[in-house]
């Protein structure tokens, strides 16, 4: 079927115009302005992030494995996943956010060893993580020399404002927000809380306030591999 970039962006427009009709049609007052700073900036944007998505979904689809895939994308669970996918799609703001939701739907058509509804909730748990937090949960991933290596790499990123007594408000600010990815992502089991271990012949060091083993740091859960296998960057740490 040969049809011309021209008539899709026309068709794409009359159904901007169309589903806009009826929604400013109950605003006399605003209506008509809304409509045109609408469909001037929102939809065709998010229409074309879409579009980007689609796009990079289709390079990560095996040949091989095209007609497998055409089979499965009709079933019913596959179009609910398919629907998350695109309402994340239209939202998302860097090509790597594309790239992990177009991942996790391909491995969904692929995979036969993970029920599709757990690929649903892996897009949940993707959708309230942002591209930050992606890379701080990578950099627990992999060897210790590759964690290290990746750190060294992300250092900014991963580790964040460094304060101390002499830091400005903006970069205590900035330190504050940094400290609720980790939070974060522990919070959704991806992360986990890593305590101290005795040495030998030492007993064990409690936190004073919460009578707990003080903590060293975090490690990665099991669910937090599965996430990163599921947007292909289990074991893609650079």
């Amino acid at each position: 079927m040969d049809i011309k970039k021209d008539d899709i962006e026309v068709k794409k427009s009359d159904l901007i115009a169309s589903a806009l009709k009826g929604v400013c049609g109950a605003l006399p007052l605003v209506g008509s302005s809304i409509a045109e700073i609408i469909s001037y900036l929102i939809p065709n944007q998010r229409l074309d992030r879409i579009a980007s998505f689609l796009k990079v979904l289709e390079s990560k689809i095996d040949p091989e494995e095209a007609a497998k895939v055409e089979a499965r994308i009709l079933e019913e669970k596959s179009i609910d996943l398919m629907e998350d996918g695109f309402l994340q799609a239209a939202r998302a703001l860097s090509k790597e956010r594309i790239d992990y939701i177009a991942s996790l739907l391909k491995n969904s058509l692929t995979d036969e060893d993970l029920e599709r509804i757990a690929y649903k909730k892996l897009l949940s748990i993707l959708a309230e993580i942002n591209d930050v937090e992606v890379l701080i949960l990578k950099s627990y991933s992999g060897s210790i020399a590759q964690q290290q290596k990746f750190r060294q790499k992300h250092q900014q990123v991963v580790t964040g404002t460094v304060v101390h007594l002499g830091s400005s408000q903006e970069e205590v600010d900035k330190h504050a927000i940094h400290e609720t990815y980790r939070t974060n992502l522990a919070r959704l089991n991806l992360l986990k809380i890593r305590f101290q271990q005795p040495r030998r012949g030492e007993s064990a060091e409690f936190d004073e306030k919460t009578g707990m083993m003080k903590a060293s740091g975090y490690e990665i859960t099991s669910l937090g591999r599965l996430l990163l296998r599921s947007i292909d960057q289990d074991g893609n740490i650079q």
